[in-house]
């Protein structure tokens, strides 16, 4: 046999197992796949030089500084997931990998903490970056080559005690003598040293000139292939300061967090932590003062958060700052810090510190991100724009930037009018308008506006379709004691009281919606826990036909003090299906209220003959409509699953996981709203099996209290057993006796997300049994 063929027949694969003789062509097109060739050549001089191959041995080598190098074969990262995936990418990828430890309420007030490097080879996918632990940074180079011949065989040392070899400009290592680096003794943690800038060759001096170039300064130019190349091929990670100047960003080299020099307006989506190191910031209308820290959950689909930077009368200390970076300077370049403290001018920006939020993975955020990764709720490696000039820092904390010229990206954009509202500890605040007018993001922009001055707000949502915080087919009233930065169900504040509409169309008994409106407006102002702080009051964006005299009925029941009407404006495009823009027919002024002649709701607002008296503004929706914003359909679905992702708790990874609690069928109510569906009693059992029910405790006027959502898992036919899952409290569970079957259907990704422990068919997605698919 060749050497050839013996070479063929002797293959083994990644997992050791020796792979079986294939014809060439099968050979040569799986050689393909791997970017490499059989016997692949190359141009050289003039003449056919056979390319380069891999050491078979695992040379290690251990440098001045004690971390220790790998040639040769290209092995998984220890910090990723195990499956091998192959990268269509060539060359492999050389990446330096920094890890740390943290402790994830550190405010940076303590400069204890551990430290451990670790320098490998690494030849993960940009799948499993993106799974890797949080902790785990990988420093890689953004743009790969695609080229076939992009191995070059001169970068390979003959050698062998040499260092591994260099591929294609991945990186560069320096040999440098034990007394070049001077290291500092005392200093327990990991230390970023600077080279000297003539102990190196001609690449260092270019990286940094290109970080000068991104630092903005010196002339932009373009540079040419071969230095873009080389540029890049630094393991030291250059901050990814932004083309404009008005922002700056230093990126940490060991954990998920960046630095950031803001002296202009700028907004974000994504799941993180933003504290104020100094001077103010301004984050959808709620005020960030120096120390303060919040987390942000602004999802895609809805309002990219706005952070705009305000004037601040607190005293500037350069001390303080210096204290500050010093803690900070260990996961920084150094030279990046004392640039910041040098330069930094409190007056023309603050300082920020983002951080990557270090949720609860059995939390409510990653959760729902797992059942709906269809949604792409928040940006992560793989979804964003490697193209922008701040990739490096959203790629680090994994959110997405924008400018305010920013085209189809939906934006809070505050109307600089909404501040004439001010509000009181007797404040009724209702906000009325169109659908898309911008009601809840003015009642949320409300709530962070004054909620620093009151502490506590009552929240009183009457949309049954888009509720801010609970469930749909639902009216609720709710303290909310913080800010809501971002969507609004992942705030999890729960109402202190929830009424039961079960329906998502109004018109289907306009007289049960008056009437359970009135009785959550009786119980808030009867309630003493609720006495003295101010009232937010949301509505629907039913403004046509019947529309005028529900919402009129309405504002004489809740007797609101001051009411604020959102109207589009009359030059606005309505032809677009996603700006199907409706007002009012007239303004809800007092006269008008109080004159109004009703028809269908003449008795229930009889009940309540006092006349209004409020302040009225009327303000003019003045964004423009974003193809990007979720519908109301998927924002539904948000909400319902941020309900039920409750169930799972800290240890079930599928519904199909969770202890069901059982009751006798005959001992619940079973209430169906849902338009023209009423079972027999016999096929009531059925019906309910593998649904959403709303659980609620039934009221003696007649009306249903909502507690919150539940699965019924199964139902026992036999033994006239139901099988519930919920999240209730056990004094909620106690007084829950109706399970409401509502138009709201549960939703697709529940069926869907499988438990691996499932055996045989799959239910309720499989109808066909074993003994049918043995004979098919």
């Amino acid at each position: 046999m060749g050497k050839k063929e013996q070479h063929k027949g002797n293959l083994r694969s990644a997992n050791g197992q020796t792979k079986t003789k294939q014809p060439d062509a099968a050979t040569n097109v799986r050689a393909k796949k791997r970017q490499c060739s059989t016997n692949a050549k190359h141009k050289a001089n003039g003449s056919d030089v056979f390319s380069a191959k891999r050491p078979k041995t695992v040379n290690k080598k251990t440098n001045a500084f004690g971390w220790v190098v790998e040639s040769g074969e290209c092995h998984l990262s220890k910090e990723g997931t195990t499956e091998t995936v192959r990268s269509t990418r060539s060359p492999k990828l050389q990446t330096a990998t920094f890890k740390g430890k943290r402790n994830p309420n550190d405010n940076f007030d303590s400069d204890e903490s551990e430290w451990s490097t670790e320098y490998e080879f690494d030849s993960q996918s940009d799948e499993e970056q993106h799974d890797a632990p949080w902790m785990h940074r990988i420093f890689r180079n953004v743009s790969d080559d695609d080229d076939d011949d992009s191995f070059d065989s001169s970068m390979v040392s003959s050698n062998d005690s040499s260092y591994p070899p260099v591929m294609n400009g991945k990186y560069v290592i320096y040999d440098l003598e034990d007394d070049a680096v001077q290291f500092d003794p005392s200093c327990s943690h990991a230390q970023i040293v600077e080279i000297p800038f003539d102990s190196g060759s001609k690449e260092v001096d270019k990286s940094t000139e290109i970080k000068q170039a991104e630092n903005g300064e010196g002339e932009k130019k373009e540079p040419d292939d071969v230095d873009s190349e080389e540029s890049n091929s630094t393991v030291v990670s250059v901050p990814s300061n932004a083309m404009h100047w008005e922002y700056k960003f230093y990126n940490a080299i060991d954990l998920r967090m960046s630095l950031v020099i803001l002296k202009a307006p700028i907004y974000m989506a994504g799941h993180l932590d933003v504290q104020v190191l100094c001077g103010k910031i301004e984050m959808m209308g709620y005020w960030l003062n120096k120390s303060d820290k919040k987390t942000v959950y602004a999802s895609g689909g809805y309002n990219a958060i706005s952070i705009i930077p305000k004037p601040s009368t607190d005293k500037y200390s350069k001390d303080a700052l210096e204290h500050i970076c010093k803690k900070l300077k260990p996961h920084f370049i150094a030279s990046d810090i004392d640039e910041l403290v040098q330069h930094f001018n409190p007056e023309h920006g603050v300082l920020l510190l983002l951080q990557a939020d270090m949720f609860n993975a059995r939390g409510t955020v990653p959760l729902v991100c797992e059942l709906l990764p269809d949604f792409n709720l928040f940006p992560t490696s793989l979804t964003l724009d490697q193209t922008s000039p701040y990739s490096t820092m959203e790629n680090l904390l994994e959110i997405a930037v924008f400018l305010p010229e920013a085209k189809d990206v939906p934006l809070f954009r505050p109307n600089a009018a909404w501040d004439a509202v001010q509000l009181k500890p007797d404040t009724r605040l209702m906000v009325v308008g169109g659908k898309g007018s911008g009601k809840s993001t003015l009642c949320q922009y409300m709530i962070n506006r004054h909620i620093k001055h009151f502490g506590r707000i009552l929240l009183v949502d009457l949309d049954i379709g888009q509720p801010l915080l609970f469930l749909p087919e639902t009216i609720s009233a709710s303290v909310v004691q913080e800010p809501i930065l971002g969507v609004g169900c992942f705030a999890n504040v729960q109402p202190h009281k929830s009424y039961l509409f079960g329906s998502l169309n109004v018109v289907s008994s306009p007289l049960l919606y008056v009437q359970i409106v009135r009785s959550l407006v009786q119980f808030c102002a009867e309630h003493p826990e609720l006495k003295c702080i101010p009232w937010i009051i949301n509505t629907m964006g039913y403004v046509v036909g019947f529309g005028e005299e529900l919402t009129t009925a309405i504002v004489r029941i809740v007797q609101p003090t001051d009411l604020v009407q959102l109207q589009f404006s009359k030059h606005t495009n309505r032809s677009s299906p996603f700006n199907k823009s409706q007002n009012y027919a007239n303004q809800l002024e007092v006269q008008r209220v109080n004159d109004f002649k009703f028809n269908i709701l003449h008795e229930e607002v009889m009940q309540q003959p006092k006349p209004v008296q409020y302040s009225f503004y009327s303000f003019e929706v003045t964004y423009e409509p974003c193809k990007a914003s979720f519908f109301s359909p998927r924002r539904r679905t948000i909400a319902i699953m941020a309900q039920l992702v409750k169930i799972l708790g800290d240890t079930a990874d599928s519904f199909a996981d969770v202890k069901p609690h059982m009751a006798p069928v005959n001992d619940m109510q079973i209430l169906i709203t849902r338009d023209g569906h009423r079972p027999s009693e016999e096929m009531l059992p059925r019906t309910l099996n593998a649904t959403l029910v709303y659980l609620c405790g039934k009221a003696e006027n007649g009306q249903y209290h909502c507690f919150g959502a539940g699965i019924v898992r199964s139902v026992d036919c036999e033994k006239k057993n139901l099988y519930l899952l919920h999240s209730l409290p056990p004094e909620q569970l106690a007084n829950t006796n109706v399970l409401a079957l509502c138009n709201t259907s549960l939703p697709s990704q529940v069926y869907l997300q499988l438990s691996p422990n499932i055996e045989g068919t799959i239910p309720y997605l499989q109808n066909v049994s074993t003994s049918n698919l043995q004979a098919f």
